[in-house]
């Protein structure tokens, strides 16, 4: 849809997340969370 990803999909495995660029230079990063598999410690951080 014309969208320039900065980089490649990352898969860490409980997250998932990309880089596009805003209009105005901003990078926006999406990150796609699975909580059924995330890190004890890194739970509070996405609730």
């Amino acid at each position: 849809m014309g969208i320039a990803f900065i980089k490649d999909i990352t898969d860490l495995g409980y997250m998932k997340y990309i880089m596009v660029p805003a209009p105005d230079d901003i990078l926006i990063e999406y990150f796609e969370v699975n909580r059924n598999v995330i890190p004890s410690e890194l739970r509070s951080y996405f609730e």
